[in-house]
């Protein structure tokens, strides 16, 4: 008899970053034709991918992290015995949270300054505040997804203990 297995819905990010993805190819795709064959360039263009990308890196990273696929040095972790290995990991992803925090703070305060400040972009006239607004976003949403994985440990750890 076959088993069932749960299927794992992807989590709003990738449905974000995709749609992100195929934008930006789309408007390349354009870019590319248009100057190659048409000798015709858009001058907005470059811009829009560009800020496509910013923001495709950074909900990317959030979304590697709940997926955990990030790249991890654990050779120290592995010759650790299981309670000092489940620590140092823990306390990495504490880490982790509390810088990606703070970015996102810090970060945050810029985005509005330059909100404040009414700056847009020079081809596209996009709010730069937008453009930022990338940085918060995405180490806010990495702290998030740390601080779920990091409940997620420690009550497995828990259930382990009760079993």
């Amino acid at each position: 008899m076959a088993e069932k297995t749960a299927k794992k819905k992807p989590a709003f990010e990738a449905y974000i970053i995709a749609v992100i993805l195929a934008a930006a190819t789309v408007v390349l795709t354009i870019e590319i034709v248009g100057r190659y064959l048409f000798a015709h360039s858009f001058s907005w263009s470059e811009e829009l991918v560009r800020y496509s990308f910013v923001w495709f890196t950074l909900l990317g990273a959030s979304y590697a992290v709940k997926e955990r696929g990030h790249i991890v040095v654990d050779g120290l972790l592995n010759i650790l015995p299981n309670r000092l290995a489940f620590m140092a990991e823990t306390m990495g992803e504490a880490l982790f949270g509390v810088f990606s925090a703070y970015i996102s703070y810090a970060s945050l305060k810029y985005t509005i300054f330059m909100y404040n400040a009414g700056s847009v972009s020079a081809a596209t006239r996009i709010p730069m505040a937008f453009i930022y607004a990338a940085i918060p976003i995405g180490f806010g949403l990495m702290a998030f997804r740390i601080v779920i994985i990091w409940i997620k440990r420690i009550r497995a750890r828990g259930l382990q203990k009760k079993i």
